[in-house]
């Protein structure tokens, strides 16, 4: 088991999944015998095929996760801390942020081309404002999307929401805003040139669908996630996690808490109420590509001052 950990500890990625591990432990967001189950699966795994990166070890917690019975009978770790909701959020609008190939593929019905705004949707351009247009005149148009679209349709099922207050209301469509939502969420996969669209869901869609406050289990491989935010517990309350800012990780800022954020069960489009479309625009730049905001810098952020073997040692005394 130590050589596992030590293997999985000796890369900033890993180092990241092993604090977010320790961090939903300390506060009970998932138990010692959950954690322990992980453990044994992830080490039977890597007794059979030894793992040769960093990488690959991370992908196969990510995988067990998908596979290891959770709390009260839940086939796995997704979701696993259904904190209540009792604060500012309880039931504010939210919204899901998603690159617009993702809406065009999964979620618009093909038709929705032989609308008005057809050719701007076929041809996405970020620079011409009919794509804009287009993309707002979808808002209250069930008919535009497929009969068998969700949200959390994905190989992990869940998506990810933050309150619609969050996301610089009142802004148009922009370089600038995309990126400042790219870098509030936190979401380090979107990249120069993708176009990001908001999706904004109807009041009380959290306290009513079943949701969860986001652990490691749910984050994945996701490389800018961390379980415990600098304010904690947050703006939102306990059932709220917060996104690490990008920007702020950047800059070195001491308190690098973005957006609340909260994962919920998978969700049919028809079965979400009325949903209101709106385009970021492009973003311009790329995240985590200098030390001042790689891998290395963003796990130097979490339990400074600890090397491996404390790291390790801590695991091991809290299951």
């Amino acid at each position: 088991m130590r050589a596992m950990l030590e293997l999985l500890c000796s890369g900033p990625e890993g180092r990241v999944l092993l604090c977010n591990i320790i961090d939903a432990l300390l506060d009970a967001s998932i138990g010692p015998a959950t954690v322990a189950k992980l453990l044994d699966d992830c080490l039977a795994t890597h007794c059979a095929r030894p793992a040769q990166t960093v990488a690959e070890l991370v992908q196969r917690f990510a995988d067990s996760a998908l596979q290891v019975p959770g709390p009260a009978g839940s086939p796995n770790l997704l979701l696993a801390c259904p904190t209540p909701l009792n604060g500012p959020c309880q039931d504010a609008p939210v919204s899901t942020v998603l690159e617009f190939g993702t809406l065009d593929t999964y979620f618009l019905d093909s038709s929705v081309v032989k609308r008005g705004h057809g050719v701007a949707l076929a041809h996405p351009d970020p620079g011409d404002p009919a794509l804009g247009d287009a993309i707002t005149d979808l808002s209250g148009h069930p008919d535009a999307f497929l009969d068998n679209a969700r949200f959390g349709g994905g190989p992990r099922p869940l998506f990810w929401v933050t309150p619609t207050r969050q996301l610089f209301e009142g802004r148009p469509m922009s370089p600038g805003l995309a990126e400042d939502a790219r870098d509030v969420l936190g979401l380090i996969h979107f990249g120069t040139g993708d176009i990001l669209v908001e999706m904004q869901l109807p009041a009380g869609t959290t306290a009513g669908h079943r949701g969860a406050r986001p652990t490691f289990a749910d984050a994945g491989t996701h490389a800018r996630f961390r379980h415990r935010p600098d304010a904690s517990p947050g703006r939102c309350g306990p059932g709220w996690g917060m996104t690490v800012a990008l920007h702020l990780l950047a800059a070195r800022d001491v308190n690098i808490d973005g957006s609340p954020e909260r994962v919920m069960a998978p969700l049919m489009l028809k079965d979400a109420g009325m949903l209101n479309l709106r385009p970021l625009g492009a973003v311009p730049t790329d995240r985590g590509d200098t030390l001042a905001d790689d891998h290395g810098a963003f796990a130097e952020c979490l339990h400074p001052g600890e090397d491996r073997d404390a790291l390790i040692d801590r695991l091991m005394k809290l299951i």
